[in-house]
Formats: C-alpha cells, sequence, structure tokens
C-alpha cells in the first residue's frame, strides 16, 4: 500500500521533531482552497528554533526527504535581546515582524534582492503578506559566516530571507502554489 501525501508529510515532521499540527494546518487548507491541487513540495519554518539552525524544512513527498535551510526572521517592533530568537510577530503594516500561519507560494520576480517569490497568506495571522511586500528572497545577511562573526543571522524586513546560494533552487522548487507554515512559539 503506498502512502498518502498526508501521511509522508506527517512521517517527515515528526523525524525533524516539528508538531503535527505544522502539517496537518497546511494539508487542511489545501483540501479547502485548492481542493484539485496535487504539490510536490511543502515548508515548514519553525520560528521556536534559533536562526542558527535550519529552520526552514521543506518536504518533497515524491522523495519522501527533508532539506533544512536558514531562514531569517523580522526585525519587529521591539528590541531583543537575543537576535537570533524570533519574539514579535505580527500581520500589520510597518511592524516588520514576521507573520505566523499558513502561506501559498505564488509568483516569482526580479526586485532589490534578485529573484523573489511572493508569498500569500491565507490565515487572518498573515492576511497582509502581500501588502507588506514580504517574499522569499536570497540575502547575503544569511549564512555561515554571519552567523561566526555576529553569532546570529541578520534580520529581515518579515520576509523568508534564505541563504543565498540556495535561494534561486528554493525558489523555483516552492512557486506555484506550495503551502509554507511558519510557526513559532516556545520550544
Amino acid at each position: 500500500m503506498v502512502d498518502t501525501p498526508e501521511e509522508i508529510l506527517l512521517r517527515l515532521c515528526r523525524q525533524q521533531d516539528l508538531p503535527d499540527s505544522a502539517v496537518l494546518d497546511m494539508v487542511a487548507l489545501q483540501r479547502r482552497l485548492y481542493p484539485r491541487a496535487s504539490l510536490l513540495y511543502w515548508a515548514v519554518v519553525d520560528y521556536g528554533r534559533p536562526s542558527t539552525e535550519g529552520r526552514l524544512f521543506v518536504f518533497d513527498t515524491l522523495e519522501c526527504s527533508v532539506q533544512r535551510f536558514l531562514v531569517a526572521h523580522g526585525s519587529g517592533w521591539e528590541a531583543n535581546a537575543d537576535p537570533s530568537r524570533a519574539v514579535c510577530f505580527s500581520n500589520e503594516n510597518g511592524s516588520n515582524a514576521s507573520s505566523l500561519g499558513v502561506c501559498r507560494a505564488s509568483e516569482t520576480f526580479f526586485g532589490g534582492q534578485g529573484l523573489s517569490l511572493w508569498l500569500d497568506g491565507l490565515e487572518p495571522s498573515n492576511a497582509n503578506m502581500r501588502a507588506r511586500n514580504l517574499v522569499m528572497h536570497g540575502a547575503p545577511y544569511v549564512t555561515q559566516a554571519h552567523i561566526r562573526e555576529h553569532g546570529a543571522l541578520g534580520l529581515s524586513d518579515g520576509s523568508l530571507a534564505i541563504e543565498p546560494e540556495y535561494s534561486a533552487g528554493l525558489i523555483n522548487m516552492l512557486q506555484g502554489g506550495s503551502f509554507i507554515n511558519c510557526i513559532g512559539g516556545d520550544r
């Protein structure tokens, strides 16, 4: 018997010590909003982990595999004693905070950071992502070298800033409808 995509995602999620809800929330929205979509790639950003760890998890349901990548969080309103930890989340314009919840990777464009990917928030907690110009893009402050020099990644405007060396591949992988769930909380 062949595993369903949901079973594969749950198994991969558990292998990474992520809560089942990280996957189940995405699957529920996909079934409700895009029931005919058959998605190969899904992703979870776990803001409960420090930025010094790979906390962007990309799940491949065909290969039954997971890849982990560095991702920065937004600077937010509040000064944070530990810049490696995301403590402020918002859906408000001008907050510079990351948003929590499920979003859908949409179309690509070339912006100030090069190849970028529009993200459309699908929940009340992130419905303003596009209006806030929150995207996925590569950034020079998202590297192991930056961590060695500064002790943490740099901070974004709330966008999913990722490692430049992987940005084109990740963006091309996720574009066109993949779901990304940004989760937070104490871990």
